[in-house]
Order: C-alpha cells, then sequence, then structure tokens
C-alpha cells in the first residue's frame, strides 16, 4: 500500500493475536518514531498522553479515537 506523506491514514490488527507490521518510508526517518513507539506498546494499557507527545516530536497528530476491530 503506498501512502502519500501527509495523508491521514490508520491501522488496527483485528485479532487477537500479536500481529507485524513491515513498512519502508521513503526518505527514512519515520523509523525512529516506531524504534520509540514500540516499547511504549508493553505498558498495559499503553500511556496515550505518552504516546501522543511522542506522535507530536515527529510530526503526527491523532485526528480521531482509536480504531477497534469492529
Amino acid at each position: 500500500m503506498y501512502v502519500p506523506a501527509g495523508t491521514p491514514h490508520a491501522f488496527v490488527n483485528i485479532s487477537s493475536e500479536p500481529g507485524e507490521f513491515i513498512a519502508i518510508f521513503v526518505p527514512g526517518g519515520t523509523d525512529k518514531f516506531f524504534e520509540e513507539f514500540g516499547p511504549m506498546m508493553s505498558d498495559n494499557p499503553p500511556d496515550q498522553e505518552k504516546i501522543s507527545a511522542l506522535m507530536e516530536k515527529h510530526g503526527m497528530s491523532v485526528l480521531g479515537p482509536p480504531l477497534s476491530p469492529e
């Protein structure tokens, strides 16, 4: 799937099993966000304030409520 830079988008794992996400970013740099984001997901539940701050640090923003499998 190709998502142009600056395009609002989202993803959600609809399974009860852990998922894998493979992405290529051109130009690079977005990988730095995911390096910091990954460890945050081990918190149960994840700290939404920390995630929002990380997103802002990397020029991202939340546009709506979290996605759900429904």
